[in-house]
C-alpha cells in the first residue's frame, strides 16, 4: 500500500485525507511516507519542498503563486537528486485543455481569459489561467474573487465575425484531491522536476 503524507489540512488537504483510502493509499507521517503532498500556501510551499528533498521523499505540489521560484526549486532537485511534480490544477479536463490550447490558429483573433475563485485565494491570477494563458501563448487575464467559488476559468476567443468560449467549472474540489490521487502510483523511481503536462507526456 502507497503511504502519503501531507503538508496542509486546508480546503484541498481534507479532500485528500479523505480519498486516499478509497485509492488504495494510507496516510501516514512525513518520516514514513512514500511520497509528500503539499497543499499549504505561497508562504511555506517552499520550505516544505526543501525538506522533501532532504528526506530524499517524492514530493507533488498543488499549491500555486510560487512559480517564481521554479529555477530555484529545480536545481535543489537536480542537486539531491530528487523528485517534484507540480501543477496548478490536477483536474483531468484542465490537462486535457491545455494540450489542447496550443494546436488552435488564433491568428486574427482577439483571446482573454477570465477566471473566478474563492475569496480566500491569495494569488491572482490563479495558477491555472496562467498555465492556461502560456498555453495560448500569452494572453491577458482578468481575475474575480467571489464566494465559495471552487474555480471557473472561462477562455474567449473572438473577431468581429465570430466568438468561441472554452469554459470549465469545477464544483467540488474533490475533482483537484481525485485527480491528484490517481497520478501517484505512476511516480515510481523517477527523478527530476516535472510539470503535470510533462510527466504525462
Amino acid at each position: 500500500m502507497l503511504k502519503i503524507a501531507l503538508f496542509g489540512r486546508g480546503k484541498l488537504g481534507k479532500q485528500i485525507l479523505e480519498l486516499a483510502p478509497k485509492h488504495g493509499m494510507q496516510v501516514t507521517d512525513i518520516q514514513s511516507a512514500d511520497i509528500l503532498i503539499d497543499a499549504t500556501s505561497q508562504d511555506v510551499v517552499i520550505q516544505n519542498i526543501e525538506l522533501a528533498l532532504d528526506l530524499k521523499k517524492p514530493v507533488v505540489v498543488a499549491t500555486t503563486g510560487w512559480y517564481d521560484r521554479l529555477d530555484y526549486v529545480k536545481e535543489l532537485v537536480k542537486k539531491t537528486n530528487g523528485f517534484c511534480l507540480y501543477s496548478p490544477n490536477f483536474s483531468p479536463l484542465i490537462q486535457n485543455l491545455i494540450h489542447i490550447l496550443p494546436q488552435l490558429k488564433l491568428d486574427g483573433y482577439q483571446v482573454k481569459i477570465e477566471e473566478t475563485h474563492h475569496t480566500e485565494k491569495k494569488d491572482t491570477p490563479s495558477g491555472t489561467a496562467l498555465a492556461l494563458a502560456t498555453a495560448l501563448g500569452g494572453v491577458p487575464i482578468f481575475s474575480n474573487r467571489q464566494g465559495d467559488v471552487v474555480g471557473h476559468h472561462r477562455i474567449i476567443v473572438e473577431n468581429s465575425y465570430e466568438r468561441l468560449t472554452l469554459e470549465h467549472e469545477g464544483f467540488n474540489r474533490a475533482l483537484f484531491a481525485k485527480g491528484l490521487l490517481e497520478i501517484l502510483h505512476r511516480i515510481g523511481s523517477r527523478k527530476g522536476m516535472y510539470s503535470l503536462k510533462e510527466f504525462l507526456c
